[in-house]
C-alpha cells in the first residue's frame, strides 16, 4: 500500500501549478467596454453634436483616444496575469503598470470558492475566489480573486492540495514537540 511517504519520510512535494487567465478573460473585459461605449460613450457624443456642435470633432477624437487606450489597457493586462499554486504558496502576479505579486501561505486561506456570473457564464469562464485569515500587511486583502479561469474545479482542488501539504508540514516540524 503506498502512502505518499518517501523513503526518508517526506511526502513528496505537490507539484506547482502555472495559471495564466483564459484568453476569454480578455473577450469579456472588451464586451464590458463595447457595453460602456453603447451606454455611456454614444449617448455623450450624441449629446455633444447636438448642443455643442463646435466642440464635437476634438470630443470625438478624445473618446476614441481613449477607447482605444482602454483597449491597449486590457490587451496586456491580460497577457501580464499569473498565478501560481504550490510550494506551500499562493501567488498572483501581475506586471502591469507595475511588476508586483502578492504571495499568501496557503494556511492562511479559510475557503475557496467559484463565482460565475452571466457573462461569465457565457465566455466558460470564472473567478475563483480566495478567503484570507486576518494580516496585519494593510496590502494583503481579507480576499483575493483569480480571474479568467477556464478549470476552476482544478484550482480549487490545487489549492486544497496546497493547504493539505502545508498543513503536513507544519505537523512535522512542531516545535519543542517530543521526538519519536
Amino acid at each position: 500500500m503506498d502512502t505518499g511517504i518517501q523513503e526518508d519520510g517526506r511526502r513528496p512535494e505537490a507539484p506547482v501549478i502555472l495559471i495564466h487567465p483564459s484568453p476569454r478573460l480578455r473577450l469579456l473585459y472588451l464586451t464590458y467596454l463595447a457595453l460602456a461605449v453603447w451606454v455611456v460613450v454614444i449617448p455623450f457624443l450624441l449629446w455633444v453634436a447636438i448642443y455643442l456642435p463646435s466642440s464635437s470633432l476634438p470630443v470625438s477624437v478624445a473618446a476614441f483616444a481613449l477607447v482605444l487606450f482602454i483597449i491597449v489597457v486590457i490587451r496586456k493586462s491580460c497577457n501580464s496575469q499569473l498565478y501560481r499554486i504550490g510550494k506551500g504558496e499562493v501567488i498572483i502576479g501581475q506586471d502591469l503598470p507595475f511588476a508586483r505579486s502578492i504571495r499568501i501561505d496557503c494556511r492562511r486561506i479559510n475557503a475557496a470558492s467559484i463565482r460565475q456570473g452571466p457573462l461569465q457564464k457565457v465566455f466558460r469562464i470564472s473567478t475563483v475566489v480566495l478567503t484570507i485569515a486576518g494580516s496585519k500587511d494593510p496590502a494583503v486583502p481579507s480576499s483575493l480573486k483569480l480571474r479568467g479561469i477556464a478549470n476552476p474545479e482544478e484550482v480549487v482542488a490545487g489549492i486544497r492540495n496546497c493547504q493539505q501539504q502545508a498543513s503536513t508540514v507544519e505537523e512535522l516540524q512542531i516545535p519543542g514537540a517530543p521526538g519519536l
